[in-house]
This record gives structure tokens, sequence and C-alpha cells, in this order.
């Protein structure tokens, strides 16, 4: 079982011939309010608002799908060949599927863009190559070996002549299912490109399509929609201010023309959220961005 991410929650391991990953806590993570078990409570209430709303909110984007909760007793009962450390050092684990990889093309493309080796193209691990949606602030430096979970910043997309406006208003629609479907805050998520298989018969390698997905959940926190709506609307503009989300969401100072897009799929979407809730009379979505965006300004 071969290793293909990590993260502040834990690691992410690929099962050989499966379309689940296993994604293990880091150990003496378990203690803490945000462990594997909060994310993975957090995740499928994300998901049911997705399946429930991103239809009518014409929001393709899509998240992974979670499949069982495993304790750490019950993960040294299961047979996953190929697992590091024995079976007493189990840690809790979340089984989810699995977001496949960029095709071989893309990471030829980037290979080139970035001057980099040929050998980096067919790297065993830069054949895990997820691509970063950074429409935001400036990432930090990239390590410029590496192809995993690769972070494409605004310069480069265009440069690529990839549809940032089309990914902008995913975002921003993505953001209001989670604010208004979910009940969730959004802090510190992820958004990356990557493949799915085009039906559940499709083959692994060559029938896949490209998409964004939404992940990472393990720092968000539930919001409490029957609270008043100041206090709904400080807890989530907050965390769209945290963690990473600024790598994402597009400058409204620098870019207005991106931020535009982004705000426009976030009020489509939470407005057709809210009214499918029977909550468009409590809270405002123009109100509310209308809030962010002033609030943003001191931070930009």
């Amino acid at each position: 079982m071969t290793e293909i991410g990590r993260g502040f929650q834990g690691a992410v391991f690929e099962q050989p011939g499966r379309l689940h990953v296993l994604k293990m806590e880091h150990a003496g993570k378990s203690a803490l309010p945000t462990n594997i078990q909060h994310e993975y409570t957090i995740h499928g209430l994300v998901v049911a608002a997705f399946d429930r709303f991103g239809p009518g909110a014409s929001c393709r984007v899509q998240v992974p799908r979670l499949s069982r909760f495993l304790k750490a007793a019950e993960l040294a009962d299961e047979e996953f060949a190929g697992l590091p450390g024995d079976k007493s050092a189990m840690e809790n684990t979340a089984e989810m599927e699995r977001i496949l990889p960029m095709p071989k093309v893309v990471r030829k493309a980037l290979v080139g863009y970035v001057q980099g080796s040929h050998d980096m193209v067919d790297a065993i691990p830069n054949k895990h190559c997820l691509l970063r949606t950074y429409l935001g602030r400036m990432p930090p430096k990239k390590d410029e070996t590496s192809l995993r979970n690769y972070p494409l910043d605004l310069a480069m997309m265009e440069s690529l002549d990839l549809n940032v406006h089309y990914i902008a208003d995913s975002m921003g629609a993505a953001f209001a299912i989670m604010h208004w479907g979910a009940g969730v805050d959004g802090d510190d998520v992820e958004f990356v490109l990557g493949t799915r298989l085009q039906s559940q018969k499709a083959d692994f390698v060559q029938e896949r399509e490209v998409g964004l997905f939404l992940l990472d959940f393990g720092q968000c926190d539930a919001v409490d929609l029957t609270d008043e709506p100041a206090i709904v609307y400080q807890a989530f503009k907050g965390a769209m201010m945290t963690g990473d989300n600024q790598l994402f969401i597009p400058n409204l100072v620098q870019r207005r023309d991106l931020y535009r897009s982004f705000r426009k799929g976030y009020v489509r979407a939470g407005e057709n959220v809210l009214k499918q809730r029977h909550m468009d009379q409590v809270f405002n979505v123009e109100a509310f961005i209308a809030e962010y965006e002033e609030y943003a300004q001191d931070f930009l």
C-alpha cells in the first residue's frame, strides 16, 4: 500500500486495484477536537448537502464519497496489506472514494511549463498528481520536483488556458452549499483538479474525466443555522479568511473580474439553497457577501 498524500490530520494510502483510499490519523491527533472522527462527521454533512443542493445550484464541484470509519482496534482486525507499522500501532482511519490523478499528458505539460527534468513525468510519487487551484493569494514557493498536490497559481492557470472564471464560479457555489446547505464554515478546505471514472464500468486508466473536487474538512466546524444571522455571518466570513482559503478565493481588490465570478456562483447557489430550505426570509445571501467583502478589505 502506497502513501499518496499527507496533511495535518493524517496520511492517505491508496489501495491497489480499488477506488477507495484510507486516510489514517497521525499518532496523537485523536484527542484533539479536530480529530479524524470529527472530520468524517463534517465530511458526511457536506456530501449530503452536495447531493441535495448541488444540481439545483448548478454546482459541478465533486466531494469524495465516504465508505466507512474504522476505529484503530477495528482496523487492526482488517486485512490491509502494506499499511505502515504493526497492527498494535494502527490509528483511527476513514475510508473514502479516491480522487484519481491527472493523466500523463497533463504531467508532461506541467513539467514542460516549469522546465523540469523529463524524469519527473514518470517518477512514482508524481503519478499521484492532483492540482490545487489557487485563484487568490500567491502560494508558498513550490517544490519544483514534485507534482503531488501541485499548486497551480493564477498566472500558471491563465498561461495554460484554463477557464479560471468557471473555476471561480464553481468554488463560490461550493462555499455557498457548504454554508447554507451543510451548515459548515468551510475553514481551510481544499479545491483540486483531479479525475474520476466516467462510469462504474469505465476502464481505470483510459475512461476518466477531469473535475474540480472539494476535500479536507478537518479544520471545519458546524454552524447552527438557528442562531441569529449576525452570529452565523460572523462564523462564515471569519472562516473564509483563515487557513488557506485566501489562496483559493479570488482577491476582490486585485482581481475584481475573477472575484465577481466567485461572487456570482456564491449568490446563485446560496439563494437556491435557502429557497429550497425555506430559509430565504431568515438569511440574505447578498447581505452576507457584502459583509464578507467589507470584512476582507481589512486583510487584503
